[in-house]
């Protein structure tokens, strides 16, 4: 897609505002930062470009990025769906805010696939330039949500919920967090049920002169009640083994 000026991309991250990803995501675009070099009093660059997203329809997406600038200017992030022929499907985008020059400002757009899309883009586009001014744009983040999340890519070190990987070229790709919440919550289940172990009566030894009556009438499938050191359990007998104390004659 043609693009108004010039930029460039780094790879010695300096970003002093990068998020710790906390919460779930699908998929984000991972960069180094890059800067835009303006050609005239409108300036627009590409954080992601339709030849590498494709999208679906009925997909919500959230796109973030944090942009700086040498001069301050007012500035909008664009989410744009198109159609398997190129045309725009929808149009989404984000508060105008302006630029600094000192400090990271955080750029917002949420926007929901039309019924005809086939992939999508993500720009930035800033008014008030003049050739030669140039913005910095830094943590992009494309998710399948509905809420914009801290910003993650596939260098992230694994945690107990998530696991992160790039599809492609590490920093030129997209990345995937893989979320292991349900099993981990699973895990934890079974460990605290298993905590504190129930004691389980399997058999018995018991000696029949202590009631003779009760002895004769007990039998192979009677249902008994077993109470032994706090443990009370209902068992039912399936066997009856009798042995014979020879010294007791």
């Amino acid at each position: 897609m043609a693009e108004h000026g010039t930029h460039s991309r780094y790879t010695d991250r300096k970003d002093p505002c990068r998020c710790q990803e906390r919460r779930y995501a699908s998929a984000a675009f991972g960069l180094g930062y890059i800067r835009s070099t303006s050609s005239g009093a409108s300036s627009l660059f590409y954080i992601a470009d339709t030849a590498s997203v494709p999208a679906l329809p009925g997909e919500t997406g959230t796109a973030s990025v944090y942009l700086r600038a040498n001069v301050a200017r007012s500035t909008i992030l664009t989410l744009r769906y198109y159609t398997s022929g190129g045309a725009t499907s929808g149009t989404f985008v984000s508060a105008a805010s302006k630029t600094s020059t000192s400090a990271w400002v955080s750029y917002t757009v949420t926007g929901l696939a039309p019924a005809t899309t086939a992939s999508l883009a993500v720009f930035v586009t800033s008014t008030g330039s003049v050739s030669g001014n140039f913005t910095y744009a830094d943590n992009a983040l494309l998710t399948k949500t509905s809420t914009v999340l801290p910003y993650f890519d596939g260098d992230n070190a694994d945690d107990a919920n998530h696991v992160f990987e790039w599809t492609g070229s590490p920093a030129n790709s997209i990345s995937i967090r893989r979320t292991y919440t349900l099993l981990t919550q699973r895990i934890l289940e079974i460990v605290a049920d298993h905590a504190n172990p129930e004691v389980t009566i399997s058999g018995l030894r018991w000696n029949a002169q202590e009631d003779p009556t009760l002895a004769a009438s007990l039998d192979v499938q009677d249902r008994v009640r077993v109470e032994f050191k706090g443990v009370s359990q209902d068992s039912r007998i399936i066997g009856i083994k009798h042995t014979s104390d020879r010294s007791a004659a």
